[in-house]
């Protein structure tokens, strides 16, 4: 499951903390070949990205729908400690203010950079749509999820686009990153909404899900 919205809104993890790939063994790092060697030392065996689906109803301007499935080239793929499939909600499924979230990549530690050679992770509160639509106006829809920390230097920003946003007490994943303005304390940034409907259904079309 992958994001696209990488224009004016900036997607990085900014603060947060060192963590395993253990951890979070469900994430996936996409890079060029000759870029993210060290990233690879805490991945097993790279896989090549093969097809690449985006939802039909993908709005470049807004980043409305901002998902898209990755078909691998390699589809014989063996779990181990570190790698292993990630767990999505029910279709419909509401994901409620004040739940808390974690937001896991390897993005910008600072506002400038640089990007962080070990994967890190951010404890992120869920709050109500009406909130991001204060920063983003009418770019936030239902199939957004908005989430943000009160804390100092704590959010996600450029660089882990796409990345898994994950309910913290079980690890479902219900989000993927989608964008954001800056970096700033207190700024929400809006995450795709994976239960909702025309999202999950999309899922499961490409991926054999029920």
């Amino acid at each position: 499951v992958y994001s696209d919205a990488d224009n004016n809104i900036e997607n990085r993890i900014l603060g947060g903390h060192k963590v395993s790939i253990k951890d979070y063994p469900y994430q996936v790092h996409i890079t060029a070949e000759k870029n993210g060697k060290n990233r690879e030392k805490v991945m097993d065996e790279p896989s090549m990205p093969g097809i690449y689906v985006y939802h039909p109803n993908y709005n470049d301007s807004t980043s409305d729908y901002d998902i898209a499935i990755i078909e691998l080239t390699n589809n014989n793929i063996t779990y181990t400690p570190k790698k292993q499939p990630t767990t999505l909600p029910k279709s419909g499924t509401e994901v409620r203010a004040g739940t808390n979230t974690t937001v896991s990549g390897w993005g910008y530690i600072k506002p400038n950079g640089p990007y962080s050679n070990d994967l890190r992770a951010v404890t992120l509160k869920v709050y109500p749509l009406q909130y991001c639509a204060i920063y983003y106006g009418s770019l936030v829809t239902e199939r957004h999820i908005c989430a943000g920390s009160d804390e100092p230097d704590q959010n996600s920003c450029q660089g882990d686009a796409g990345g898994p946003l994950v309910i913290t007490s079980d690890k479902v994943q219900v989000g993927v990153v989608s964008g954001g303005l800056g970096c700033e304390s207190g700024v929400p940034k809006i995450y795709t909404n994976l239960a909702y409907r025309g999202i999950s259904d999309f899922i499961s079309k490409y991926t054999g899900g029920s």
